[in-house]
C-alpha cells in the first residue's frame, strides 16, 4: 500500500457520497444526486456514468457547486430529453422549457 500525495480528491469524493447519502435519506430515495465538478470532460463523465442508473427517479439534482468551468454546460443539460422541464433565468427569473429532468420541473440559478 502507498499513501496518495494528496487526498484532495479523496475529500472531494467523501462530500460527494455524503451529498448522495443525504438527498436518498431525505427523499425517501425519490431524488437523484449528481454533483459536476466542471462542464469539461470530467463533469461529462460523471454527468453521464451518474444520469441513467437514476432515470426512473421522481427528480434529478444536479449540483454545479465549486464547478470550475469548461464547455458549454447547456450541452449537459440537454442530456436527458424529457420536455417536462423548465429553467428558471436568473436575471429575470422567466421560466423557459429546457429538455432536461427526469420528471418534473427544475430551477437553475
Amino acid at each position: 500500500m502507498r499513501p496518495v500525495k494528496n487526498e484532495v480528491n479523496l475529500r472531494y469524493l467523501d462530500w460527494v457520497e455524503a451529498q448522495q447519502a443525504r438527498v436518498e435519506k431525505l427523499s425517501g430515495g425519490r431524488i437523484g444526486y449528481i454533483h459536476v465538478p466542471n462542464t469539461a470532460v470530467e463533469g461529462n463523465r460523471e454527468l453521464f456514468k451518474n444520469f441513467y442508473p437514476q432515470t426512473r427517479k421522481e427528480a434529478l439534482i444536479i449540483d454545479d457547486r465549486y464547478n470550475g468551468g469548461g464547455f458549454i454546460p447547456e450541452r449537459m443539460m440537454n442530456a436527458g430529453a424529457q420536455p417536462l422541464s423548465y429553467c428558471v433565468d436568473a436575471e429575470s427569473n422567466h421560466f423557459n422549457p429546457c429538455l432536461f429532468a427526469p420528471r418534473g420541473r427544475r430551477r437553475c440559478d
